[in-house]
């Protein structure tokens, strides 16, 4: 131990003292929040391109009465100030793998996982019907595309690669996932990420990942990408929050520090539904199903949207809290009625 380190507070004492400095900040579980910054500050520098991983609570606990890494506080004071702790880190938890995080892409929220749970239920199932039986192997070809819309820095689209990680190799199945997304610092992040997931072994060789710029307002993108009519599962976590929230003080300071244009969608939230259900739809195989996570006042205005578009089976879903979170939808119509108009209009 060196002169200067034994003039710095322990692990402990400065994981106390910092959920004081949090509390005084107006930080929601500030003990959580200083224990899981001192987890970064003493994690190990990670290799280049790769996301810092947090030690876990017993490696913390064991390290208590080490001294204090002096980052842990001058990220303290950028905590307090209201940075996202996952920009100060860099990294950010999603679907059980670590994603490089920053400005430049909306921080992924532990809500989203429930989407990606009901994907992945919604996938295997799929699998499933179409492998049990002689004659439905023989109509299938064992290829599954699932398409991300709004997909950001990948959150979606690469937590559910990861989730199928364990799903594709033991059935042979060729999964392609594509995020589509409209900001390009955000689509480098993405890929970024996709290569970082790939490096660290936490992709299946079987399951590829690509992302492409965007926007759901032109839907004449999808047919340059050749992906009318393409895919079995459609996912979107779409910007869905009311810019009247701005106004009436009910975004954090956290929430402001996202791409805005990633987390708005005019004065009710519901800009881009109409013109993102149009998109999910041209995507869509003839049999195929939705999912759309939404603003959890506006659940009864989206599933009203799909069902103008004569959606079937569309359900609510909430998120752990009781809230409206996100709605479901299926897609069943004959393999020739391709809304081509709407690609070129």
């Amino acid at each position: 131990m060196t002169s200067a380190d034994s003039t710095r507070p322990t692990v402990s004492m400065a994981v106390r003292a910092g959920a004081q400095v949090l509390a005084a900040a107006g930080i929601d579980a500030p003990a959580v929040e200083a224990r899981l910054l001192m987890s970064y500050a003493l994690a190990d520098s990670p290799a280049k391109g790769h996301p810092r991983v947090p030690l876990d609570s017993s490696a913390l606990f064991m390290r208590g009465d080490e001294p204090a890494p002096a980052v842990f506080e001058r990220w303290l004071r950028s905590r307090a100030e209201r940075i996202p702790l996952q920009h100060i880190a860099g990294s950010a938890p999603f679907c059980g793998v670590d994603l490089l995080s920053g400005p430049e892409g909306f921080v992924p929220r532990p809500e989203t996982e429930l989407l990606v749970d009901w994907a992945d239920r919604w996938l295997r199932t799929y699998w499933t019907e179409r492998t049990t039986f002689e004659l439905s192997r023989r109509l299938f070809s064992g290829h599954l595309t699932v398409v991300d819309v709004c997909s950001g820095p990948g959150t979606i689209a690469l937590g559910l690669a990861h989730r199928l990680g364990t799903m594709a190799p033991a059935t042979g199945a060729d999964i392609e996932i594509i995020g589509l997304e409209i900001d390009h610092q955000a689509i480098e992040l993405a890929r970024a990420n996709e290569r970082q997931l790939r490096d660290r072994g936490l992709l299946a060789s079987n399951i590829d990942v690509r992302f492409h710029r965007a926007d759901v307002r032109d839907p004449s993108i999808v047919g340059r990408l050749g992906l009318v009519n393409s895919a079995q599962l459609v996912l979107s976590n779409p910007p869905y929050v009311p810019e009247t929230a701005i106004d009436q003080g009910l975004i954090s300071p956290e929430v402001m520090a996202d791409p805005r244009t990633a987390v708005f969608a005019g004065s009710d939230g519901m800009e881009l539904m109409d013109p993102l259900v149009r998109t999910m739809e041209l995507l869509s195989a003839p049999v195929a199903a939705l999912a759309i996570e939404h603003d959890d006042a506006t659940g009864p205005l989206v599933r009203s949207i799909l069902e103008e578009h004569k959606m079937l089976s569309v359900e609510q879903h909430r998120d752990l809290a009781e809230r409206d979170r996100f709605v479901t939808a299926r897609v069943q119509r004959d393999p020739g009625d391709i809304p081509r108009t709407r690609v070129w209009s």
